[in-house]
């Protein structure tokens, strides 16, 4: 089978299979023909996008979507992502008003991504978890609640779905949330009244 195999790549790469040299000789012209320089090329340049510029792209264009879409200031601190196993591992995120109130955060998002979904037809994901929620919910003086400013506003009319365009299933296998928090604040009255609940 050895020989064999030495024989198929001697054939394809132009050379005889005469003992260890030509194996070498086989050998080295692999690693120099096109088609292996291109897929190592492919395979670092897909390595060091996951591993590094997506993070990257991740903590810079967040704050930056969040500013202009709803008008609201974010930051995120240490993001990693892993482009074999397809997870994401994000922490240390908030959002606030301009006036620099709380609206919603978290400590750690992690978010396992399962390759299978492309033979399911359906968005799965392994495992997602959310450590430290922070939900600041404010009714303000005027009846406005913060939380319905995080829905960017649409410019055109809503349309009915079209039956032909449904989504793709989501399938979610593990869920866990821990250690969220939920503060409620009506400012309503003229004492504004507030509840805390915690530990979600």
């Amino acid at each position: 089978m050895l020989q064999l195999s030495k024989r198929i790549l001697a054939a394809r790469f132009g050379c005889q299979p005469n003992g260890d040299q030509d194996a070498m000789s086989v050998l080295k012209k692999i690693l120099r023909s096109k088609l292996f320089i291109i897929s190592a090329a492919a395979l670092l340049f897909y390595t060091l996008a996951g591993f590094f510029l997506a993070p990257w792209l991740v903590r810079h264009y967040v704050p930056k979507i969040v500013q202009d879409q709803l008008k609201k200031q974010a930051a995120v601190g240490d993001v990693r992502i892993n482009p074999y196993i397809f997870t994401v591992d994000a922490n240390d995120f908030r959002m606030e008003e301009p006036d620099g109130q709380p609206i919603v955060g978290f400590k750690r998002l992690f978010v396992d991504f399962e390759l299978k979904s492309l033979f399911k037809w359906a968005w799965t994901f392994r495992q997602l978890n959310l450590e430290g929620p922070h939900v600041n919910a404010v009714i303000a003086k005027d009846g406005a609640l913060n939380l319905a400013g995080l829905a960017p506003p649409s410019e055109e009319p809503p349309q009915p779905p079209e039956k032909d365009k449904r989504p793709l299933p989501l399938i979610l296998e593990e869920v866990s949330i821990d250690q969220g928090q939920i503060d409620f604040t009506d400012q309503r009255q003229f004492k504004p009244a507030s509840i805390t609940l915690k530990s979600l």
